[in-house]
């Protein structure tokens, strides 16, 4: 964004907010949390947003296998492996 735009933003008084997504590790976390809590992974996609992040890995994890381009890393991987997650519902 060119100086003078961003100074013609900031006369009318617009309001810059970046909307953070939570990191893989944290949502790693909150899946660890809810796997304490109900002594299982498989959170419903409706349950928010942990719910859609489990429906993505899940997504990911079947894109690794097909040999297509994928963010399923093998330390991803071995993570959700290690909490037993299960990738196929």
């Amino acid at each position: 964004m060119s100086d003078a735009r961003l100074a013609k933003l900031n006369g009318i008084g617009f309001q810059f907010v970046l909307r953070t997504l939570a990191s893989w590790e944290t949502r790693f976390e909150q899946l660890e949390e809810y796997k304490n809590e109900h002594v299982h992974t498989n959170v419903p996609w409706r349950s928010g947003q942990l719910g859609r992040w489990v429906s993505t890995q899940r997504k990911e994890y079947h894109l690794l296998k097909a040999g297509k381009k994928s963010y399923m890393s093998d330390d991803r991987l071995a993570k959700l492996n290690r909490l037993g997650f299960q990738f196929r519902v």
